[in-house]
């Protein structure tokens, strides 16, 4: 599916997103397999993939707590 997020327009990506068929870390993870696929463009001046994934997880908690309730 990695292959198919990366070519998705951005609204796209956003209703899979907000339907939850798609996690924000999953998303993440195929742009940045995409990325160092093809480092040789050097198309990004900055890389930080473990915030970029650190960042992706705190989106797909805080949606989960909007549909479900905060269960702690």
């Amino acid at each position: 599916m990695s292959g198919e997020l990366i070519r998705l327009s951005a609204s796209a990506l956003a209703g899979k997103l907000a339907s939850g068929e798609v996690s924000s870390v999953e998303a993440t993870r195929a742009h940045l397999d995409r990325i160092a696929r093809h480092r040789q463009l050097n198309a990004v001046v900055t890389l930080d993939a473990e915030r970029a994934l650190e960042r992706a997880r705190l989106a797909d908690e805080a949606a989960a707590i909007s549909m479900f309730g905060d269960r702690r």
